[in-house]
Protein backbone atom coordinates (compact mmCIF):
# COMPACT_ATOMS: atom_id res chain seq x y z
CA UNK A 1 0.00 0.00 0.00
CA UNK A 2 2.66 2.53 1.12
CA UNK A 3 4.67 1.95 -2.57
CA UNK A 4 1.23 2.72 -4.18
CA UNK A 5 0.91 5.88 -1.54
CA UNK A 6 4.57 6.82 -2.64
CA UNK A 7 3.87 6.61 -6.34
CA UNK A 8 0.28 8.72 -6.54
CA UNK A 9 1.73 11.61 -4.03
CA UNK A 10 3.74 14.49 -5.78
CA UNK A 11 6.45 14.94 -2.50
CA UNK A 12 6.77 18.97 -4.37
CA UNK A 13 2.94 19.48 -4.03
CA UNK A 14 2.92 18.44 -0.75
CA UNK A 15 5.47 20.59 0.69
CA UNK A 16 4.01 23.46 -1.17
CA UNK A 17 0.40 23.63 -1.16
CA UNK A 18 0.12 24.83 2.38
CA UNK A 19 1.63 28.05 1.34
CA UNK A 20 0.04 28.53 -1.79
CA UNK A 21 -2.70 26.41 -3.59
CA UNK A 22 -2.99 27.76 -6.49
CA UNK A 23 -0.41 25.82 -8.03
CA UNK A 24 -2.89 22.77 -7.83
CA UNK A 25 -4.78 24.20 -10.64
CA UNK A 26 -2.81 24.58 -13.54
CA UNK A 27 -3.76 25.79 -17.14
CA UNK A 28 -1.03 23.37 -18.42
CA UNK A 29 -0.22 19.80 -17.50
CA UNK A 30 2.97 21.04 -16.18
CA UNK A 31 3.57 21.36 -12.80
CA UNK A 32 6.47 23.99 -12.00
CA UNK A 33 8.48 25.26 -9.27
CA UNK A 34 11.51 27.59 -10.10
CA UNK A 35 12.52 27.14 -6.05
CA UNK A 36 15.07 25.11 -6.42
CA UNK A 37 15.92 24.67 -2.75
CA UNK A 38 11.74 23.66 -2.02
CA UNK A 39 12.19 21.05 -4.92
CA UNK A 40 15.51 18.95 -3.18
CA UNK A 41 13.53 19.35 0.48
CA UNK A 42 11.00 17.40 -1.49
CA UNK A 43 13.19 14.90 -2.90
CA UNK A 44 15.17 14.17 0.07
CA UNK A 45 12.11 13.65 1.97
CA UNK A 46 10.76 11.46 -0.64
CA UNK A 47 14.12 9.68 -0.65
CA UNK A 48 13.73 8.97 3.20
CA UNK A 49 10.35 7.51 2.96
CA UNK A 50 11.24 5.45 0.05
CA UNK A 51 14.76 3.87 2.12
CA UNK A 52 12.51 2.92 5.09
CA UNK A 53 9.34 1.64 2.65
CA UNK A 54 12.57 -0.73 0.91
CA UNK A 55 14.05 -1.33 3.95
CA UNK A 56 10.98 -2.71 5.48
CA UNK A 57 10.39 -4.63 2.36
CA UNK A 58 13.99 -6.38 2.57
CA UNK A 59 13.69 -7.63 6.10
CA UNK A 60 9.91 -9.33 5.17
CA UNK A 61 11.36 -11.14 2.50
CA UNK A 62 13.97 -12.59 4.60
CA UNK A 63 11.71 -15.72 5.36
CA UNK A 64 10.55 -16.10 2.14
CA UNK A 65 14.18 -15.90 0.59
CA UNK A 66 13.10 -19.54 -1.00
CA UNK A 67 9.51 -18.58 -2.39
CA UNK A 68 11.37 -15.66 -4.00
CA UNK A 69 14.04 -17.64 -5.45
CA UNK A 70 11.25 -20.50 -6.83
CA UNK A 71 9.37 -17.65 -8.29
CA UNK A 72 12.25 -15.32 -10.38
CA UNK A 73 13.16 -18.83 -12.05
CA UNK A 74 9.95 -19.72 -13.26
CA UNK A 75 8.85 -16.02 -13.75
CA UNK A 76 12.23 -15.32 -16.31
CA UNK A 77 10.27 -13.03 -18.68
CA UNK A 78 10.37 -10.61 -15.41
CA UNK A 79 14.30 -10.94 -14.64
CA UNK A 80 15.26 -10.67 -18.47
CA UNK A 81 13.26 -7.23 -18.69
CA UNK A 82 15.46 -6.60 -15.53
CA UNK A 83 18.27 -7.40 -16.84
CA UNK A 84 18.04 -6.10 -20.41
CA UNK A 85 17.04 -2.67 -18.59
CA UNK A 86 20.49 -2.84 -17.16
CA UNK A 87 22.63 -3.98 -20.00
CA UNK A 88 21.30 0.23 -21.09
CA UNK A 89 24.26 0.98 -18.18
CA UNK A 90 26.57 0.18 -21.37
CA UNK A 91 25.15 2.90 -23.55
CA UNK A 92 24.10 5.46 -21.55
CA UNK A 93 25.88 9.05 -20.55
CA UNK A 94 24.22 8.48 -16.72
CA UNK A 95 24.44 4.86 -15.81
CA UNK A 96 24.37 5.68 -12.23
CA UNK A 97 20.31 7.09 -13.08
CA UNK A 98 20.28 3.76 -14.70
CA UNK A 99 21.06 1.76 -11.94
CA UNK A 100 18.57 3.58 -9.87
CA UNK A 101 16.08 3.46 -12.02
CA UNK A 102 16.04 -0.74 -11.74
CA UNK A 103 16.54 -0.51 -8.12
CA UNK A 104 13.06 1.22 -7.81
CA UNK A 105 11.60 -0.65 -10.37
CA UNK A 106 12.87 -4.00 -8.85
CA UNK A 107 11.55 -2.78 -5.72
CA UNK A 108 8.13 -2.24 -7.24
CA UNK A 109 8.10 -6.14 -8.05
CA UNK A 110 9.14 -7.17 -4.61
CA UNK A 111 6.72 -5.05 -3.33
CA UNK A 112 3.84 -6.52 -5.37
CA UNK A 113 5.45 -10.19 -4.85
CA UNK A 114 5.51 -10.17 -0.94
CA UNK A 115 1.90 -8.77 -1.18
CA UNK A 116 0.41 -11.76 -3.21
CA UNK A 117 3.03 -14.40 -1.58
CA UNK A 118 1.25 -13.36 1.54
CA UNK A 119 -2.58 -14.44 0.52
CA UNK A 120 -3.21 -17.59 1.95
CA UNK A 121 -6.46 -18.39 -0.65
CA UNK A 122 -7.19 -18.57 -4.06
CA UNK A 123 -10.56 -17.51 -3.65
CA UNK A 124 -9.31 -14.15 -1.92
CA UNK A 125 -6.87 -13.20 -3.80
CA UNK A 126 -8.93 -11.08 -5.86
CA UNK A 127 -10.67 -9.16 -3.04
CA UNK A 128 -7.15 -8.65 -1.53
CA UNK A 129 -5.64 -7.18 -4.53
CA UNK A 130 -8.82 -5.14 -5.16
CA UNK A 131 -8.62 -3.51 -1.39
CA UNK A 132 -4.85 -3.52 -1.27
CA UNK A 133 -5.07 -1.12 -4.45
CA UNK A 134 -8.24 0.83 -3.76
CA UNK A 135 -7.11 2.04 -0.30
CA UNK A 136 -4.21 3.92 -0.81
CA UNK A 137 -5.47 5.55 -4.09
CA UNK A 138 -8.86 6.00 -2.66
CA UNK A 139 -7.12 7.78 0.05
CA UNK A 140 -5.12 10.22 -2.27
CA UNK A 141 -8.72 10.95 -4.38
CA UNK A 142 -10.54 11.99 -0.74
CA UNK A 143 -7.12 14.20 0.27
CA UNK A 144 -7.19 16.01 -2.68
CA UNK A 145 -11.05 16.69 -2.63
CA UNK A 146 -10.60 17.91 0.83
CA UNK A 147 -7.84 19.99 -0.18
CA UNK A 148 -10.00 21.42 -3.52
CA UNK A 149 -12.98 21.90 -0.61
CA UNK A 150 -10.75 23.76 2.07
CA UNK A 151 -10.12 26.54 -1.01
CA UNK A 152 -13.05 27.31 -0.97
CA UNK A 153 -15.06 29.45 -4.01
CA UNK A 154 -11.93 30.04 -4.90
CA UNK A 155 -11.47 26.15 -5.97
CA UNK A 156 -15.13 26.74 -8.52
CA UNK A 157 -13.54 30.09 -10.18
CA UNK A 158 -9.96 28.23 -10.99
CA UNK A 159 -12.40 25.21 -12.65
CA UNK A 160 -14.56 28.03 -14.46
CA UNK A 161 -11.59 29.69 -15.84
CA UNK A 162 -10.93 25.92 -17.62
CA UNK A 163 -7.81 25.18 -15.20
CA UNK A 164 -7.27 21.04 -14.78
CA UNK A 165 -6.91 20.52 -11.08
CA UNK A 166 -3.78 18.51 -10.37
CA UNK A 167 -4.77 17.30 -6.35
CA UNK A 168 -1.80 16.01 -4.33
CA UNK A 169 -0.75 13.97 -7.19
CA UNK A 170 0.32 17.46 -8.68
CA UNK A 171 -0.17 17.10 -12.47
CA UNK A 172 -3.67 16.52 -13.40
CA UNK A 173 -2.47 13.80 -15.65
CA UNK A 174 -0.95 11.90 -12.70
CA UNK A 175 -4.12 12.31 -10.59
CA UNK A 176 -5.92 10.90 -13.88
CA UNK A 177 -4.00 7.56 -13.28
CA UNK A 178 -4.87 7.34 -9.48
CA UNK A 179 -8.61 7.68 -10.72
CA UNK A 180 -8.19 4.65 -13.01
CA UNK A 181 -6.37 3.03 -10.34
CA UNK A 182 -9.56 3.74 -7.98
CA UNK A 183 -12.27 2.66 -10.96
CA UNK A 184 -10.46 -0.57 -11.65
CA UNK A 185 -9.76 -2.06 -7.88
CA UNK A 186 -13.91 -0.57 -6.84
CA UNK A 187 -14.98 -2.51 -9.68
CA UNK A 188 -12.96 -5.61 -9.05
CA UNK A 189 -14.68 -6.10 -5.45
CA UNK A 190 -18.01 -4.95 -6.91
CA UNK A 191 -17.45 -7.84 -9.17
CA UNK A 192 -17.27 -10.50 -6.53
CA UNK A 193 -20.45 -10.86 -4.47
CA UNK A 194 -18.46 -11.64 -0.80
CA UNK A 195 -18.05 -8.27 0.37
CA UNK A 196 -20.10 -6.47 3.36
CA UNK A 197 -22.52 -4.07 2.87
CA UNK A 198 -20.21 -1.55 4.76
CA UNK A 199 -17.59 -2.38 1.93
CA UNK A 200 -19.73 -1.86 -0.82
CA UNK A 201 -20.78 0.94 0.32
CA UNK A 202 -17.23 2.54 0.69
CA UNK A 203 -16.44 0.88 -2.62
CA UNK A 204 -19.36 3.39 -4.21
CA UNK A 205 -18.00 5.95 -2.75
CA UNK A 206 -14.68 5.52 -4.18
CA UNK A 207 -16.23 5.38 -7.48
CA UNK A 208 -18.05 8.65 -6.79
CA UNK A 209 -14.62 10.06 -6.07
CA UNK A 210 -13.30 8.56 -8.92
CA UNK A 211 -15.76 10.63 -11.46
CA UNK A 212 -15.44 13.58 -9.53
CA UNK A 213 -11.72 13.96 -9.84
CA UNK A 214 -11.41 13.03 -12.90
CA UNK A 215 -13.83 15.75 -14.58
CA UNK A 216 -11.90 18.04 -12.52
CA UNK A 217 -8.31 16.93 -13.87
CA UNK A 218 -9.83 17.10 -17.32
CA UNK A 219 -8.12 14.30 -18.12
CA UNK A 220 -9.70 12.74 -21.58
CA UNK A 221 -6.98 9.09 -21.21
CA UNK A 222 -8.49 8.61 -17.74
CA UNK A 223 -12.16 9.46 -18.93
CA UNK A 224 -11.72 6.41 -22.15
CA UNK A 225 -9.71 4.00 -19.58
CA UNK A 226 -12.37 4.22 -17.00
CA UNK A 227 -15.49 4.09 -19.77
CA UNK A 228 -13.54 1.01 -21.33
CA UNK A 229 -13.27 -0.89 -17.94
CA UNK A 230 -16.86 -0.44 -16.98
CA UNK A 231 -17.91 -1.53 -20.73
CA UNK A 232 -15.43 -4.89 -20.14
CA UNK A 233 -17.08 -5.32 -16.64
CA UNK A 234 -20.55 -5.64 -17.52
CA UNK A 235 -19.39 -7.40 -21.23
CA UNK A 236 -17.92 -9.98 -18.79
CA UNK A 237 -20.54 -10.28 -16.45
CA UNK A 238 -23.24 -10.66 -18.76
CA UNK A 239 -21.43 -13.23 -20.74
CA UNK A 240 -20.88 -15.33 -17.87
CA UNK A 241 -24.57 -15.60 -17.05
CA UNK A 242 -24.64 -17.22 -20.69
CA UNK A 243 -24.05 -20.66 -22.08
CA UNK A 244 -20.53 -21.24 -24.07
CA UNK A 245 -22.52 -22.02 -26.92
CA UNK A 246 -24.03 -18.48 -26.85
CA UNK A 247 -21.01 -16.87 -25.69
CA UNK A 248 -19.13 -17.89 -28.70
CA UNK A 249 -22.31 -17.26 -31.12
CA UNK A 250 -22.17 -13.79 -29.53
CA UNK A 251 -18.87 -13.16 -29.45
CA UNK A 252 -18.47 -13.55 -33.10
CA UNK A 253 -21.29 -11.32 -34.13
CA UNK A 254 -19.66 -8.72 -31.99
CA UNK A 255 -16.48 -9.51 -33.57
CA UNK A 256 -18.07 -9.24 -37.15
CA UNK A 257 -19.65 -5.35 -36.32
CA UNK A 258 -16.94 -4.40 -34.54
CA UNK A 259 -14.47 -4.98 -37.02
CA UNK A 260 -16.27 -4.46 -40.35
CA UNK A 261 -19.72 -2.78 -39.81
CA UNK A 262 -18.26 0.04 -37.68
CA UNK A 263 -15.11 1.16 -39.55
CA UNK A 264 -17.30 1.10 -42.60
CA UNK A 265 -19.87 3.60 -41.24
CA UNK A 266 -17.65 5.85 -39.63
CA UNK A 267 -15.54 6.00 -43.07
CA UNK A 268 -18.76 6.30 -45.01
CA UNK A 269 -19.85 9.00 -42.40
CA UNK A 270 -17.28 11.49 -41.80
CA UNK A 271 -14.47 10.46 -44.15
CA UNK A 272 -11.20 12.50 -43.87
CA UNK A 273 -12.65 14.57 -40.48
CA UNK A 274 -13.03 11.18 -38.74
CA UNK A 275 -9.54 12.06 -36.66
CA UNK A 276 -10.73 15.66 -36.07
CA UNK A 277 -14.14 13.63 -35.04
CA UNK A 278 -12.76 11.70 -32.45
CA UNK A 279 -10.23 14.55 -31.14
CA UNK A 280 -12.78 16.57 -30.65
CA UNK A 281 -15.57 14.04 -28.92
CA UNK A 282 -12.52 14.03 -26.19
CA UNK A 283 -12.57 17.44 -25.99
CA UNK A 284 -9.18 17.70 -27.60
CA UNK A 285 -7.72 19.15 -31.02
CA UNK A 286 -5.95 17.05 -34.05
CA UNK A 287 -2.52 17.04 -32.77
CA UNK A 288 -4.08 15.67 -29.05
CA UNK A 289 -2.89 19.04 -27.78
CA UNK A 290 0.42 18.76 -29.20
CA UNK A 291 1.65 15.05 -28.96
CA UNK A 292 1.48 14.37 -31.82
CA UNK A 293 4.25 16.42 -32.36
CA UNK A 294 6.13 15.36 -29.64
CA UNK A 295 5.89 12.09 -31.18
CA UNK A 296 7.71 12.90 -34.36
CA UNK A 297 10.78 13.81 -32.01
CA UNK A 298 10.61 10.57 -30.29
CA UNK A 299 10.23 8.42 -33.72
CA UNK A 300 13.60 10.62 -34.68
CA UNK A 301 14.77 9.65 -31.62
CA UNK A 302 14.15 5.75 -32.21
CA UNK A 303 15.34 5.91 -35.74
CA UNK A 304 19.32 6.86 -34.91
CA UNK A 305 19.10 4.09 -32.52
CA UNK A 306 16.51 1.21 -32.92
CA UNK A 307 18.06 -1.65 -31.23
CA UNK A 308 18.84 -0.79 -28.13
CA UNK A 309 18.00 2.66 -27.51
CA UNK A 310 18.94 5.51 -25.57
CA UNK A 311 19.16 3.74 -22.04
CA UNK A 312 16.87 3.83 -19.29
CA UNK A 313 18.15 6.45 -17.48
CA UNK A 314 14.94 8.87 -17.62
CA UNK A 315 15.73 10.29 -20.85
CA UNK A 316 18.69 12.02 -20.24
CA UNK A 317 21.27 10.85 -22.82
CA UNK A 318 18.50 11.42 -25.57
CA UNK A 319 17.53 14.49 -24.20
CA UNK A 320 21.37 15.58 -24.34
CA UNK A 321 20.73 15.93 -27.99
CA UNK A 322 19.01 19.38 -28.38
CA UNK A 323 17.31 17.38 -31.79
CA UNK A 324 15.32 15.40 -29.74
CA UNK A 325 14.86 17.41 -26.29
CA UNK A 326 10.58 18.13 -25.46
CA UNK A 327 9.37 20.67 -22.87
CA UNK A 328 8.30 17.75 -21.23
CA UNK A 329 10.50 14.93 -18.91
CA UNK A 330 8.65 12.48 -21.55
CA UNK A 331 7.68 11.89 -25.02
CA UNK A 332 3.69 11.19 -23.90
CA UNK A 333 3.77 7.93 -25.24
CA UNK A 334 3.93 4.73 -23.53
CA UNK A 335 4.92 2.72 -26.12
CA UNK A 336 7.28 5.36 -27.72
CA UNK A 337 9.11 6.14 -24.38
CA UNK A 338 10.15 2.13 -23.80
CA UNK A 339 11.57 2.29 -27.80
CA UNK A 340 13.45 5.13 -27.07
CA UNK A 341 14.98 4.23 -23.66
CA UNK A 342 15.84 0.22 -24.78
CA UNK A 343 15.13 0.02 -28.53
CA UNK A 344 13.44 -2.90 -30.08
CA UNK A 345 15.03 -5.08 -27.94
CA UNK A 346 13.70 -4.32 -24.78
CA UNK A 347 10.26 -3.98 -26.87
CA UNK A 348 10.63 -7.45 -27.52
CA UNK A 349 11.35 -8.94 -24.40
CA UNK A 350 8.30 -6.61 -22.81
CA UNK A 351 6.01 -8.64 -25.49
CA UNK A 352 7.17 -11.47 -24.80
CA UNK A 353 6.01 -11.03 -20.98
CA UNK A 354 2.77 -9.89 -21.95
CA UNK A 355 2.20 -13.46 -24.19
CA UNK A 356 2.88 -15.60 -21.39
CA UNK A 357 1.06 -13.60 -19.43
CA UNK A 358 -2.21 -13.53 -21.39
CA UNK A 359 -1.56 -17.51 -21.61
CA UNK A 360 -1.45 -17.67 -17.75
CA UNK A 361 -4.58 -15.93 -17.82
CA UNK A 362 -6.13 -17.93 -20.19
CA UNK A 363 -4.94 -20.80 -17.97
CA UNK A 364 -6.12 -20.11 -14.70
CA UNK A 365 -9.86 -19.17 -16.25
CA UNK A 366 -10.16 -22.73 -17.79
CA UNK A 367 -10.16 -23.53 -14.06
CA UNK A 368 -13.37 -21.52 -13.71
CA UNK A 369 -11.24 -18.80 -11.44
CA UNK A 370 -12.63 -15.71 -11.56
CA UNK A 371 -9.13 -13.66 -13.23
CA UNK A 372 -10.74 -10.95 -15.57
CA UNK A 373 -10.09 -8.56 -13.51
CA UNK A 374 -6.80 -9.18 -13.36
CA UNK A 375 -6.05 -9.37 -17.35
CA UNK A 376 -7.89 -5.71 -17.60
CA UNK A 377 -4.07 -4.48 -15.65
CA UNK A 378 -3.21 -5.03 -19.31
CA UNK A 379 -6.24 -3.42 -21.27
CA UNK A 380 -5.17 -0.34 -18.60
CA UNK A 381 -1.81 -0.45 -19.08
CA UNK A 382 -2.05 -0.40 -22.98
CA UNK A 383 -5.14 2.15 -23.17
CA UNK A 384 -2.92 4.48 -20.55
CA UNK A 385 0.35 4.52 -22.98
CA UNK A 386 -1.23 5.49 -25.99
CA UNK A 387 -0.89 9.13 -24.68
CA UNK A 388 0.77 9.04 -21.24
CA UNK A 389 3.99 7.32 -20.46
CA UNK A 390 3.78 4.37 -17.25
CA UNK A 391 5.15 1.34 -19.06
CA UNK A 392 8.25 0.23 -17.25
CA UNK A 393 8.26 3.57 -15.56
CA UNK A 394 9.69 3.31 -11.83
CA UNK A 395 7.00 4.06 -9.26
CA UNK A 396 4.68 4.59 -11.54
CA UNK A 397 1.14 3.66 -10.14
CA UNK A 398 -0.33 2.61 -13.37
CA UNK A 399 2.44 0.26 -14.24
CA UNK A 400 2.64 -1.49 -10.32
CA UNK A 401 -0.69 -2.05 -11.54
CA UNK A 402 0.17 -4.48 -14.06
CA UNK A 403 2.72 -5.76 -11.81
CA UNK A 404 0.52 -6.42 -9.32
CA UNK A 405 -1.82 -8.40 -11.94
CA UNK A 406 1.09 -10.44 -13.45
CA UNK A 407 2.56 -11.91 -9.99
CA UNK A 408 -1.04 -12.54 -9.08
CA UNK A 409 -1.77 -14.68 -12.15
CA UNK A 410 1.35 -16.48 -11.90
CA UNK A 411 0.49 -17.72 -8.17
CA UNK A 412 -3.14 -18.66 -9.82
CA UNK A 413 -1.81 -21.02 -12.01
CA UNK A 414 -3.23 -24.64 -11.35
CA UNK A 415 -0.82 -27.49 -11.31
CA UNK A 416 -0.21 -29.66 -13.65
CA UNK A 417 2.22 -31.49 -11.22
CA UNK A 418 1.75 -35.56 -11.32
CA UNK A 419 2.66 -36.31 -8.24
CA UNK A 420 0.42 -33.60 -6.22
CA UNK A 421 -2.73 -34.50 -5.33
CA UNK A 422 -5.42 -33.20 -6.64
CA UNK A 423 -7.91 -32.23 -3.63
CA UNK A 424 -5.12 -30.93 -1.90
CA UNK A 425 -6.77 -28.05 0.39
CA UNK A 426 -6.46 -24.28 -1.31
CA UNK A 427 -6.23 -22.51 2.17
CA UNK A 428 -2.88 -22.67 2.27
CA UNK A 429 -0.26 -19.91 0.76
CA UNK A 430 -0.42 -19.64 -2.41
CA UNK A 431 3.27 -19.11 -3.12
CA UNK A 432 5.14 -20.59 -5.91
CA UNK A 433 6.43 -24.73 -4.81
CA UNK A 434 9.64 -25.95 -5.30
CA UNK A 435 8.37 -28.93 -6.75
CA UNK A 436 8.17 -28.74 -10.49
CA UNK A 437 4.68 -27.56 -12.39
CA UNK A 438 2.94 -24.49 -11.25
CA UNK A 439 1.63 -23.38 -7.55
CA UNK A 440 -1.30 -23.96 -7.73
CA UNK A 441 -4.32 -26.43 -7.93
CA UNK A 442 -8.10 -25.27 -7.21
CA UNK A 443 -10.22 -27.95 -5.23
CA UNK A 444 -12.79 -29.25 -7.78
CA UNK A 445 -15.98 -28.92 -5.26
CA UNK A 446 -14.60 -24.97 -4.31
CA UNK A 447 -14.38 -23.65 -8.24
CA UNK A 448 -18.66 -22.69 -8.30
CA UNK A 449 -17.39 -20.50 -4.84
CA UNK A 450 -14.02 -19.06 -7.04
CA UNK A 451 -16.16 -18.33 -10.19
CA UNK A 452 -18.29 -16.02 -8.22
CA UNK A 453 -14.51 -13.90 -7.45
Amino acid sequence: MLYLALGSLDFLTLTTFIDDREPLFVLTAAFAVEDEEQRFRAELFKQRIQFANYFVILLLLVPRIRTLLSFVLKERTLLLLVLVLLAGSFVSDYPDKVVTNVIHLCFGLLAAFLFISSVRSASTLIRDVGFVVLVPTALVLLSSLLVWASTGTQAVEYLLEGRRYGGLSGNPNSLGAVCILVWWAALCLLSGGHVRRSVRLMVWAALACAVLCVAMTGSSTASIVMAVLLALTVWQGTMQSLSRRVRQATTLVLLAIGTVTVPALALGLFGNDLATVATEGVGKDVTLTGRTEIWEVALAAIEHRPVLGWSYDSHQSVFDDPSYTVPYTQYHNGFLDTLVAGGAVLMLVLGVHVRAFLGRVRRVAATGALVYPLAFGLVVLGLHNLTEYSMLRPGNPVWELFVIASIAVHFLLPDRSPDRSPDRSPDRSIGPSTESGAPYRLRRKKRKAARSW
